[in-house]
């Protein structure tokens, strides 16, 4: 009656679980044995505790105590009860009930159906899934054994067919599934983990190198025309950088004209020379420069110089005759 109840109740709050009845009597057989044979009260209490074994690390998972006690009688480590066989810290996260009352007990055959109808359709799993009644059954114990148990109980009980091999173990951790096998379970989770880590790392390195390999194609391909021009065909550019560093020359119509240049030097004579007044430089390396200049041509110079001023300047601040006269003394040749 308690598990048809709490199976009724739970599909008005979740349609979409379609959790049988069957399937809560099915784990309150492997559990406890509906409590123990049906020793409970008219209230639907246990006739007495129902607790599982002291979870202290041996041989099952270590649990310390987590309700100081209250519910298992345990300071030091918790313990499953009730029919249902809830541990403490799963009772504080999922117990309920339905009855005219403000506090859930786990001893309580209503209470725990109730409890347990809500921990199976977590997740918003739906039971008609096979794979998902799997899960949910594993997540209540997870252990293989437990899981064909309670699958052949819960096919008698839908057929009305005994059950030939499933039998109820002397004790069981409902949802305490968490500490019972917790050691096992952990290091089969990790091992998938790690695989499942590994695979989706391989996966991306390989998916990486594709994609990078697709764009150094993709580059070489737009780059293969300037590389064979660059190596096949060298001739044209070999050449063309050959005229712009070893002949700076103007290319017209073919024929190379390089700048006219002048042997002259192209800077024009300054006013002194354009008169006459000075005499050209002549370079020290030239034969001209190696013998000595006689004075006449020089005296004859200052003298055409000193004519010229005499024409610019006033006559008091030269004395122009005698001056003159001197300087075209000193010009004369010898012997004149």
């Amino acid at each position: 009656m308690a598990y048809r109840r709490a199976a009724f109740e739970q599909a008005s709050r979740t349609p979409g679980c379609h959790l049988p009845w069957t399937l809560l009597a099915a784990i309150g057989k492997v559990e406890s044995n509906h409590a123990r044979g049906g020793a409970l009260t008219g209230q639907g209490f246990t006739a007495g505790p129902i607790l599982g074994p002291v979870l202290d690390g041996a041989p099952f998972a270590s649990l310390r105590d987590s309700d100081h006690g209250r519910l298992d009688g345990n300071t030091t480590w918790d313990r499953a009860v009730g029919p249902m066989q809830f541990i403490p810290p799963t009772w504080k996260r999922w117990g309920t009930t339905t009855r005219p009352t403000l506090t859930a007990d786990p001893s309580n055959i209503f209470d725990a159906s109730t409890s347990a109808a809500s921990y199976l359709c977590a997740n918003n799993r739906d039971l008609k899934a096979p794979l998902q009644l799997n899960h949910a059954i594993l997540s209540y114990n997870p252990s293989g054994t437990y899981l064909r148990d309670v699958l052949a109980w819960n096919s008698a009980y839908a057929s009305g067919q005994p059950v030939g091999t499933a039998t109820a173990p002397a004790f069981a951790l409902g949802p305490s599934n968490m500490a019972r096998l917790a050691a096992p379970a952990k290091a089969v989770f990790t091992a998938l983990h790690t695989r499942a880590q590994h695979t989706l790392h391989t996966r991306a390195q390989h998916t990486l190198h594709t994609r990078a390999q697709r764009t150094l194609h993709k580059r070489a391909q737009r780059r293969t025309p300037l590389a064979v021009q660059e190596t096949t065909t060298p001739q044209q550019p070999t050449r063309l950088a050959v005229q712009e560093t070893t002949s700076p020359r103007q290319v017209s119509g073919g024929t190379a004209r390089y700048p006219v240049s002048s042997s002259k030097p192209n800077n024009p004579k300054s006013p002194l020379l354009q008169a006459g007044l000075l005499a050209s430089k002549v370079p020290s390396s030239s034969p001209v420069a190696a013998r000595p200049s006689s004075p006449a041509p020089v005296t004859a110079q200052v003298a055409g110089l000193v004519r010229r001023l005499g024409q610019v300047l006033p006559s008091h601040l030269l004395d122009r005759g005698g001056l003159l006269s001197e300087l075209e003394g000193e010009s004369a040749p010898d012997g004149a």
